[in-house]
C-alpha cells in the first residue's frame, strides 16, 4: 500500500516473468532488490530406488551407502569463518579507537576508509556458488546418468 490508503504503488518491472501477491522492496546501498513468495512446483516421483541422504558440515552430504558429496565444505566453511573471526576483531579496534578518539576528522577517516561492509558482503556472496559448485562436482562424478537424477 501507498502513502495514501487503499491506493497501491505500481512498479513497472523488466522480464517476462508474472509476480503475484505480496512483494517486499528493499532499497540497499543504491540498490532495490525485490523478493516474493513463487508457488513451489513439485515434480512428480521418479521411478527408481530410495536413497537415504544425510546432510553435515564436514560434507555437505552422505548418502546410505556411505559415500560422501561435498568434500571439502567443512574446510571452506572453517575458514571462512576464521577469516571473519579475525575481520570482526580487527574492526572491533578500529571501532574502539573511533569511539575514544577526541579527533573528529581522524574518526571519520577511519570510519570511511575501515570500517566499510562492501567489500565483506561481496565475499560472502561468492560462499555458497563455491559450496555449490563441490558438491555438484562430486555429485556428477559419483552419480551416473543411468544410477539416478539429482
Amino acid at each position: 500500500m501507498g502513502l495514501e490508503h487503499g491506493k497501491r504503488i505500481v512498479i513497472p518491472l523488466a522480464g517476462k516473468l508474472k509476480i503475484r501477491g505480496m512483494i517486499y522492496l528493499v532499497l540497499k546501498e543504491k540498490k532495490a532488490v525485490i523478493s516474493y513468495v513463487a508457488p513451489l512446483k513439485v515434480p512428480k516421483r521418479l521411478d527408481g530406488e530410495i536413497v537415504g541422504i544425510d546432510m553435515g558440515l564436514s560434507e555437505a552430504f552422505t548418502d546410505d551407502k556411505g559415500k560422501k558429496y561435498g568434500k571439502g565444505v567443512g574446510k571452506v566453511l572453517a575458514k571462512l569463518s576464521k577469516q571473519y573471526t579475525e575481520k570482526g576483531r580487527k574492526r572491533q579496534k578500529l571501532h574502539a579507537i573511533c569511539k575514544k578518539t577526541k579527533d573528529k576528522a581522524k574518526a571519520r577517516g577511519v570510519g570511511k576508509n575501515n570500517l566499510g561492509r562492501k567489500k565483506l558482503a561481496e565475499r560472502l556472496h561468492k560462499v555458497p556458488a563455491e559450496i555449490e559448485s563441490r558438491v555438484t562436482l562430486q555429485a556428477c562424478a559419483n552419480f551416473s546418468s543411468s544410477e539416478a537424477h539429482l
